[in-house]
């Protein structure tokens, strides 16, 4: 057993009777302290302001909203509305002799186990069979629904007596009233509308939106070869990505250029599987160049917009005075549970936060630096983006500027890859135009100057000629560099998502089609 140290103890002991002795002393310290700042804090809160509720924010605030005349909002909520929910149908329990239905990977065999349970194994709600889940047995149980997707049923070769998500989706799109609603959007996409982004995802819109036109334009190709009525659909497509852009915000920068894509890689695949005639090809593609699309202009044009969410967002975060300044206000993070004692302690202490005026320095200062992305080179912005990632000892830190960490990547990766696929879309029509006058592709990109293209098409990545090979059926692949700047020889990462910014992967722009692993589909038994 050790000893205690009396004369460690005795000096504790002392140093307390002194503080003790010295109560008052102490006290009046506290009160000399402590009253002017609890003044200080009620004249604060007394000639602030209170910040604004959340349900008060304007849904509309960094958006560009068309004059009241000219404004078609509301018509396009109502005519997307009228499309309703994508149809699901019954799993396939029996098919035509000498077929069977090949169920797709969710419904692949593994360990036994009972396929009503809940977790990892499956998952069902509703009696609908959720994207993602997975079932033992090999086959759904009777009676089992599954979701229609429309991003399934426009991927693959075009086959819908074959293909369950195919041949449920062409009997939506035909029915009278689905027909009217899309032929609305159609013509609404002419007209000028502003929607939220929490709009757009009550509506899925563009997503589902643009998928239903761009299988509607591949129906018509595939029945009819009708090329100018196919093209309807996807021009409309076209005008609602511009449309959306244009709204001023990266929200809607995002969902703006997946619109594009989807377009642009619906005719991207019209020119590989149909014999498109040369004079169409030549008009559509004289139609994109003159459309002009530049990455580094719609980002431009977002910064504004965005600028002013954010110092509108303050409005929630601090009170305000007259003079324009005010204190950080902490809120209760969860909904519908009352304020915890903690909160208002932390009020009480905000003075030590930053202030309104200091929050909004820190705003313009960021995009004072963001502005720049648009003067600098591609690989220059995935090197600045790389280091924004990594441990600043491991990595040099950049010279010409410093991104902050909420620096939106992912806005500037999609409209540098809506660009590519611009650009790709155009030399693939320059190809189709090529093949339908000497039966072939051509063997460079290169021999479609000046008789089918003005200029060759650059890789916004490497600002060099975009990747093209000839495979050896005849087909062709059309892909651009990626980030890395090198060519991986056309590999692309198949997962969801954006393209990655580090190395070893390409953006495929044009490749053979293939059939989703998610899907129904009758083969040979």
């Amino acid at each position: 057993m050790t000893p205690i140290r009396t004369g460690r103890l005795d000096r504790l002991v002392r140093a307390w009777d002194g503080l003790y002795r010295r109560r008052r002393q102490i006290h009046v310290a506290f009160l000399v302290l402590l009253v002017p700042y609890l003044a200080y804090f009620a004249y604060t809160r007394l000639t602030a302001l209170p910040p604004r509720a959340t349900q008060a924010v304007d849904p509309y605030v960094g958006l560009v909203r068309p004059a009241a005349d000219v404004d078609r909002t509301e018509d396009l909520i109502k005519a997307i509305r009228s499309l309703g929910a994508l149809p699901s149908c019954p799993a396939p329990t029996s098919a035509p002799a000498g077929l069977r239905w090949e169920p797709p990977e969710r419904f692949r065999p593994t360990a036994p186990r009972d396929s009503s349970a809940r977790g990892r194994g499956g998952r069902r709600r509703g009696g609908v069979v959720r994207r993602g889940s997975r079932l033992s047995g090999g086959s759904p149980s009777q009676g089992m629904k599954i979701e229609i997707s429309h991003h399934i049923a426009t991927s693959g070769e075009w086959s819908p007596s074959t293909r369950l998500h195919q041949g449920q989706l062409l009997e939506y799109v035909q029915r009278p009233d689905v027909r009217e609603a899309l032929d609305s959007i159609v013509r609404l996409s002419e007209q000028q509308f502003c929607l939220t982004s929490q709009e757009m995802r009550s509506l899925k819109f563009p997503w589902q939106v643009c998928g239903l036109l761009a299988f509607r334009a591949r129906s018509v190709m595939a029945e009819r070869q009708d090329f100018a009525k196919a093209l309807q659909d996807l021009e409309a497509i076209l005008r609602f990505a511009a449309e959306i852009e244009d709204d001023g915000t990266f929200g809607h920068v995002m969902p703006g250029g997946v619109a594009r894509c989807v377009a642009l890689a619906e005719v991207m695949h019209w020119c590989r599987e149909y014999t498109l005639p040369a004079n169409e090809a030549r008009g559509f593609c004289r139609w994109l160049e003159g459309q002009a699309y530049d990455w580094r202009r719609v980002w431009r044009q977002a910064l504004p917009g965005e600028r002013e969410v954010l110092l509108g967002d303050l409005d929630e975060c601090f009170t305000s005075d007259g003079r324009g300044n005010g204190w950080f206000v902490v809120r209760s993070p969860m909904r519908d549970a009352g304020v915890h004692w903690t909160v208002g302690l932390l009020n009480i202490t905000s003075c030590f936060f930053d202030d309104r005026r200091i929050a909004e320095r820190r705003i313009e200062r960021q995009f004072k630096i963001v502005s720049h992305v648009s003067e600098m080179s591609v690989p220059e912005i995935w090197k600045v983006y790389e280091w924004t990632l990594a441990d600043p000892a491991s990595r040099p830190v950049p010279t010409r500027v410093r991104v902050p960490s909420g620096f939106p990547i992912s806005a500037v990766q999609l409209l540098i890859q809506s660009e590519a696929f611009h650009r790709g879309t155009r030399a693939a029509l320059g190809l189709a135009a090529y093949r339908a006058d000497h039966g072939r592709f051509p063997e460079r990109l290169s021999d479609l100057v000046p008789d089918y293209l003005e200029a060759a098409a650059n890789d916004p990545f490497s600002n060099h000629p975009l990747c093209y090979r000839i495979e050896g059926d005849g087909d062709f692949w059309l892909y651009a560099m990626g980030p890395d700047g090198k060519d991986n020889g056309g590999t692309w990462d198949r997962r969801p998502g954006l393209l990655t910014p580090y190395g070893g992967y390409d953006l495929a722009i044009s490749c053979p089609r293939e059939r989703d692993g998610d899907e129904w589909v009758l083969v040979p038994k």
